[in-house]
Order: C-alpha cells, then sequence, then structure tokens
C-alpha cells in the first residue's frame, strides 16, 4: 500500500504549544491521507 496523495487543511500548536523536553513543541495537522492498493491486496 502506498501514499499517493496527501492533502493538508490546517495546522495549529498541539497542547497550547506547550514544549515537551528535549523535543520542543508539536504541531497538529489536519487534513487526509489517500493511498493506492494493489490487486494482490484486494
Amino acid at each position: 500500500m502506498a501514499v499517493v496523495k496527501l492533502e493538508v487543511t490546517g495546522r495549529s500548536p498541539y497542547a497550547g504549544g506547550q514544549s515537551f523536553e528535549d523535543v520542543g513543541a508539536h504541531e497538529l495537522f489536519e487534513g487526509a491521507v489517500g493511498f493506492a492498493i494493489g490487486a494482490t491486496y484486494a
């Protein structure tokens, strides 16, 4: 199965922009992912 389309419709700070240890702040992405499925898997 392969990703053939990625559509991001929104971005916002996760947890109010709180920083997480050494990693830093995270973001929340909203959208859709399109997959292709080969006939072998159908």
